[in-house]
C-alpha cells in the first residue's frame, strides 16, 4: 500500500489543513484520527471562542436573546421573569461538564 506524507508549508496549521490530513494514512495504513481532534481544537480556538458572546448576568443574556429575535417576547410574557431566569440557572447548578476526550493531550469534549 502506498503511503503519503505531509510537508508543512507554513508554521501554523489551521483546522482545514488538519481535517484534510485525515486522508493521509500512516505507514501502517491507519487513519490519523488525532488530526481530527486537533482540527476541532483549532476550530474552537480560532472560530468559536473569539466569536462567543458572554454576558454579565442571565438577565442581560435573556434580554439580548429577546432583542435579537431568538426568543419571542410574547411567549416569555406569560411567565414570571424570575421563573425564566431560574430555568436558565438550572444547567449551571447541575455542574454539568462534558467528559474529557480519551485522546492523550486532548482538551476537547468527548462525544457520548
Amino acid at each position: 500500500m502506498a503511503t503519503t506524507t505531509a510537508e508543512r508549508i507554513t508554521a501554523a496549521v489551521d483546522f482545514h489543513a488538519l481535517n484534510a490530513m485525515l486522508n493521509l494514512y500512516d505507514s501502517e495504513g491507519r487513519i490519523p484520527f488525532e488530526k481530527d481532534r486537533q482540527a476541532v481544537e483549532a476550530f474552537m480556538a480560532t472560530q468559536v471562542q473569539p466569536n462567543a458572546l458572554t454576558f454579565p448576568s442571565q438577565e442581560d443574556k435573556l434580554s439580548w436573546l429577546v432583542s435579537e429575535g431568538y426568543y419571542d417576547p410574547q411567549v416569555l410574557a406569560g411567565y414570571d421573569r424570575g421563573f425564566v431566569l431560574a430555568l436558565f440557572a438550572m444547567p449551571g447548578a447541575l455542574r454539568f461538564a462534558f467528559r474529557p476526550s480519551s485522546a492523550p493531550g486532548s482538551s476537547i469534549p468527548a462525544m457520548r
